[in-house]
Formats: C-alpha cells, sequence, structure tokens
C-alpha cells in the first residue's frame, strides 16, 4: 500500500513527465523525484537517453550518504556498483561499493554473490574467502555447502596460509561426506600441519557414530580404519584402537591398517 506521502510524490511524477520534454528544470525537478522515491531504473533510463553515466555515478555517490535509512543507502550502493560495472567496465570500482554494502550489512548475500567472481578475476584470496564465506552462511543444501567449504579451505591453506582455518573448513566438509576420500585426505593432511589430532579424532567418531546410527556399516568401518591409523601412527594411542576402534578382523580388509596391526603386534605394551 502506498503512504499518502509517496501517493503524493508519485502523482508528481506522472504530471513532470507529462510535461518534462526537453525543459531542464522540469527535467531536474524529476531527477529529483527519482531520487527520493528510491527508484533507481527510472532515473537510470533517464539518464540513458544522454548517456551521462559518470554523472548519474555521481548523483548516486553523492546523495549515498543522506539516504534516509540502510536500506536506501545499501539500494544506491548496489546501482552504484551495477553502473560501475555494466557501463563503465570497472569491478574494482564496482568492488568498493558492494564492500561498502557489506560494512552496513556484514550478512548480504547478493553484495557477496557479486564479490565472488570480481575478487576470483581480481586475484584477492581473502576477499574472495571473506565473501564465500558469507554466502556459506546463506546456504543450506549439502552439495552446494561442501563445495563452497572445500573451495574456502583451499584458499586459506594454499593461497592465505591460515591453516588453522582451512582445517575447520576442512572439518565442516569431511562431515557432510565423511565417507568421501578426498574430505578424508583433506582433513588428515591439514591436520598434521596443523598437529589438531584431537580434533581429527574428535571428527572421525563422530562420523562414526553417525554412521553407526544410521546403520551404515561399510561407512562405519571404512572410517574406523582410518582413525585407527591417525591412533596407532599419529598419536600413538594403542590402547585406544584395541578398545574403540574394532576387532582385527575389520582391519585386516586394508594394507594400510595392517601395516599398523604389524606395529600393534611388535609393541603389545606400548600404550597411552
Amino acid at each position: 500500500m502506498r503512504t499518502p506521502g509517496r501517493a503524493t510524490a508519485c502523482s508528481a511524477i506522472s504530471r513532470l513527465r507529462a510535461k518534462s520534454g526537453r525543459d531542464p528544470r522540469t527535467q531536474e525537478a524529476l531527477k529529483k523525484k527519482y531520487l527520493t522515491l528510491g527508484r533507481w531504473d527510472d532515473l537510470e533510463v533517464f539518464y540513458a537517453e544522454s548517456g551521462k553515466w559518470d554523472e548519474f555515478i555521481r548523483v548516486l555517490e553523492s546523495n549515498e550518504s543522506r539516504a534516509e535509512n540502510d536500506a536506501q543507502r545499501i539500494g544506491m550502493l548496489m546501482k552504484i556498483a551495477e553502473l560501475w560495472m555494466t557501463q563503465k567496465g570497472k569491478p574494482d570500482r564496482a568492488a568498493r561499493a558492494y564492500e561498502k554494502i557489506l560494512g552496513f550489512d556484514p550478512n548480504h548475500l547478493d553484495a557477496a554473490e557479486r564479490l565472488i567472481p570480481i575478487y576470483a578475476s581480481m586475484n584477492n584470496p581473502k576477499g574472495l574467502a571473506g565473501a564465500i564465506e558469507v554466502k556459506l552462511a546463506h546456504v543450506t543444501d549439502p552439495s552446494e555447502r561442501l563445495e563452497l567449504l572445500r573451495q574456502v579451505a583451499a584458499l586459506y591453506e594454499t593461497r592465505i596460509k591460515d591453516t588453522g582455518k582451512a582445517f575447520e573448513r576442512y572439518v565442516a566438509a569431511f562431515e557432510i561426506a565423511p565417507g568421501d576420500e578426498q574430505c578424508q585426505a583433506d582433513v588428515e593432511r591439514v591436520a598434521d600441519a596443523t598437529k589438531r589430532y584431537d580434533d581429527l579424532i574428535t571428527a572421525y567418531r563422530g562420523s562414526i557414530q553417525a554412521a553407526d546410527d544410521s546403520g551404515d556399516v561399510p561407512l562405519a568401518s571404512v572410517l574406523r580404519l582410518r582413525l585407527g591409523r591417525v591412533l596407532v601412527e599419529e598419536v600413538n594411542r594403542i590402547d585406544d584402537v584395541v578398545r574403540r576402534v574394532g576387532p582385527a578382523d575389520v582391519w585386516c580388509s586394508n594394507s594400510v591398517a595392517q601395516c599398523s596391526l604389524r606395529r600393534l603386534a611388535d609393541h603389545p605394551r606400548d600404550v597411552r
């Protein structure tokens, strides 16, 4: 429903359109009405007729700080960014506008999604990781989350050199797809780099319990084998292998596990 003030403004716009023609004063009044109502698409049409995109951007940028509320301000910044991209071909300037939006609303999905390809093309791994993190806060589909988690984890590990954050994201990916060999390899590799074996063991035990609860015996067996290797070869907790991982006949189906079993046989008193 239109408010009385907005209805009055719209009526004024209709009158201005009817008599605008090429009269500069009338056109200026029409431009101000569009700005007041936040009708950015209409304002774009207004400027498109003259092709004065630089002026349009300046008008928006000069009025953005005087916006009545954050919603109006964000709307102006989105239009500013769009113009920098589509009319001026300057993604770096568009990125500044999107970044400003995230300053007002750190969880703004649209701004973050538009920043992702810009940061990727600008070779900005920190910005790209931040934008992906914002998107992750909104995504619930497991397959899409898995892809995003792997992408951001790889950025942390290889580009940003923050193995702690990389490990956390690889763990989150592993929890979505514990049976995926790539997830297993990723989380074990970065656990070794960070020495966060206790967190790795906790993640494996949680996934084993979930597999047991769902009746997924093959997955539980595979995860027990992986956990057993970590317990024996990385943290030397051979007693945990005996008590928690499972019977030897389950282990013997895997060559890596067989090596661990031989070590267990060779050092029966080496327990913690």
